[in-house]
């Protein structure tokens, strides 16, 4: 598909035509009911997204629905990324696609769900309320986010392969920046500019890639991408984003649910290495010794 968001639904109740082979011949009478949860701003403002929001319905909400939700499918316009606007799909076993395209003249955003029709009406009306919510402030309390703005870019930079934090561009809100560059895995200095020869690598492509292989995992974890700044150049590049006013929530026992910031950087980091030697192949000469 060109446009992963190009459906057209006005119902909660979707009543799609299977074609089935036998002996031969196609036969177009079985009918499949689903149950739809639409969401848009289209006519109730132009408020973007909030990347928390997104972030914990694709790693929280829908992940507890997923025997019943077939397919999702949106464009979306998000609010800590406001010169793009975002293609996003859902496929099954909770696999996600992003396309990020520059904006144009489309100030609103849409998002479509699609539900087995055996889905508790409880849970369907739950997902609509989460849905509404999607333009709101996230209400985590302020006060956390200096510290795990703090303690996330140390466990990216910390770790291996080591990620580099970049600075907000302005206006973008609680979120953090960064991006997988591979100097630390390819013991590069820090200084150096990738873009030159003998390297020549397109670190924007890179990062681009490593968020789809993450969106493409199977379970729980999305990864969105935007504009930061690289502190060495003051350039706008492409990144990755975490938002870090995501509400952290507990399950019914109090037992804190997955951390979706490691259960992603886990996902990332195994990622990593196979995408950074692909994309270094061509280099004959490092300084990382082998």
């Amino acid at each position: 598909e060109d446009n992963p968001a190009c459906w057209k639904v006005s119902s909660n109740s979707l009543e799609a035509t299977r074609p089935s082979h036998e002996g031969g011949f196609i036969k177009a009478d079985m009918k499949i009911h689903h149950r739809v949860a639409e969401w848009s701003t289209r006519d109730s403002g132009s408020e973007p997204v909030r990347l928390a929001r997104l972030q914990h319905l694709l790693c929280h909400t829908l992940p507890r629905l997923r025997r019943w939700l077939r397919r999702g499918k949106g464009v979306l316009r998000i609010g800590e990324d406001p010169t793009s606007r975002w293609d996003w799909e859902l496929s099954g076993q909770m696999r996600f696609n992003l396309r990020r395209a520059p904006s144009t003249s489309v100030p609103w955003s849409t998002l479509v769900l699609i539900f087995s029709e055996s889905v508790p009406d409880a849970e369907f009306t739950n997902i609509l309320s989460v849905l509404s919510a999607l333009g709101e402030p996230s209400v985590e309390l302020p006060d956390r986010i200096p510290k795990r703005r703090q303690a996330f870019a140390r466990e990216l930079s910390n770790g291996k392969p080591a990620f580099e934090v970049l600075e907000a561009p302005e206006g973008a809100g609680n979120v953090l920046h960064f991006r997988l560059t591979g100097r630390e895995h390819f013991s590069l200095p820090a200084d150096l500019d990738l873009s030159l020869h003998p390297y020549r690598i397109d670190l924007n492509a890179l990062n681009a890639e490593l968020a789809q292989l993450v969106n493409s995992e199977k379970g729980p974890v999305f990864l969105g991408i935007g504009d930061g700044i690289c502190p060495a150049t003051k350039a706008t590049v492409l990144c990755l984003l975490w938002p870090l006013d995501v509400p952290q929530s507990t399950a019914e026992n109090g037992i804190p649910e997955v951390d979706h910031f490691m259960a992603m950087l886990t996902t990332a980091r195994g990622e990593a290495p196979s995408l950074l030697t692909r994309h270094f192949s061509h280099v004959t000469s490092c300084h990382c010794g082998h």
